[in-house]
């Protein structure tokens, strides 16, 4: 599996791209600056700065160009539907002067997560934190390496000859410091007993990713205060063909336990209590066991989709420039028109450099 890690470390967008050019003349940084709206001629649609907070103080800046909006798949299409740029009900609802009617946030999509635990007679014995910052600054040792993660695969589930997969399985190992799922406070009772009996020290486990889940989720404005955190429906089996794809996978998943390797390690599938009203392994009861623990992959995108005009979704054309909407532009995530195959890290910093080569084009600037 590819990461962004460098001698052990995570290599970011800060460390790859904003410190080397840091020092540049023609650069430029605030921190701990919050944007809360974008400022536009209301007569020439034309976008001429942005209004951001920095201590305590509200600070207006003013471009001679263009903007280029890179706040991730969530926050860019919240800053413009504050900024008057989103469908009309939304408008009307926070009392948000209008600029463009456009489907900000009525696109999104995301993969979603299924995880299967076995217990084994595996134990990995956990080690003292300095032991584990030591291997760390060595360049070595568990905390250089993304979730303890053995091994992954990519399949269709359908078509074994497919070119694009729609699954994509990872295998973890028992691991001394890494929870196995990630926080969540909106699992039923029964499903937060059932993460409880966990142990990440001898269990091993598989995550399963839905890589194109034919259903689609909304983000829209609890509120008009850019403090306020947009709402956020991921529409996880709006479509009930997502939940047959992930039996499927789950099918697969099933196969790779029973085989010697899994088995030698004394795997023994961990039952979800909470479906035992339905036959083990059956259909219902794995339907059951989705509807109670499938996930977000937090792997969201499409809010401000890139499309052609005539697309009933499209915010931005082909140039990442939003419609009806003069000198301003997105680079991020949140233009991808669909879900990828894959991970959407490496992804962001791809639009991010092809965004700055149409830039440098639309200006006719060589370095």
């Amino acid at each position: 599996m590819q990461r962004n890690i460098k001698h052990g470390r995570r290599v970011s967008g800060a460390t790859a791209y904003v410190r080397p050019s840091s020092a540049k003349h023609n650069f430029n940084l605030t921190i701990e600056s919050f944007v809360t709206k974008i400022l536009i001629d209301a007569n020439t649609k034309s976008a001429n700065g942005v209004q951001f907070i920095k201590n305590g103080r509200l600070v207006k800046a003013k471009v001679r160009k263009e903007i280029i909006i890179s706040g991730c798949a969530v926050n860019t299409p919240q800053l413009l539907m504050l900024s008057g740029i989103c469908p009309g009900d939304e408008l009307r609802k926070h009392g948000i002067p209008a600029i463009a009617n456009l489907p900000v946030g009525r696109y999104l999509k995301d993969h979603f997560i299924f995880q299967v635990f076995y217990n084994t007679n595996m134990i990995v014995r956990t080690k003292s934190l300095p032991k584990y910052i030591a291997q760390y600054l060595r360049d070595e040792g568990i905390l250089t390496t993304v979730g303890n993660l053995a091994t992954f695969s990519l399949f269709h589930t359908t078509n074994s000859s497919a070119l694009v997969p729609n699954v994509e399985i990872w295998f973890h190992l028992p691991t001394p410091v890494i929870k196995l799922i990630p926080p969540r406070t909106n699992f039923k009772a029964d499903a937060l007993c059932y993460i409880k009996k966990l142990d990440q020290h001898t269990n091993i486990y598989f995550t399963m990713f839905l890589l194109h889940p034919k259903s689609v989720g909304t983000l829209t404005l609890k509120s008009n205060s850019p403090r306020d955190f947009p709402l956020i429906d991921i529409g996880i089996f709006e479509d009930q063909e997502d939940m047959e794809d992930f039996y499927k996978a789950i099918q697969i998943v099933n196969t790779i336990g029973k085989t010697e390797a899994v088995q030698m390690v004394g795997a023994k599938q961990i039952k979800f209590q909470f479906c035992n009203q339905y036959a083990y392994d059956s259909k219902e009861y794995w339907y059951c066991a989705l509807k109670h623990m499938v996930l977000p992959g937090l792997h969201i995108s499409s809010t401000v989709e890139m499309g052609s005009k005539d697309d009933p979704f499209a915010v931005v054309d082909s140039n990442l420039c939003v419609y009806g909407v003069k000198n301003l532009r997105v680079a991020d995530c949140s233009i991808m028109p669909t879900t990828i195959s894959g991970h959407t890290n490496g992804p962001a910093l791809i639009i991010g450099e092809k965004a700055a080569d149409i830039i440098k084009k639309s200006y006719n600037i060589s370095l």
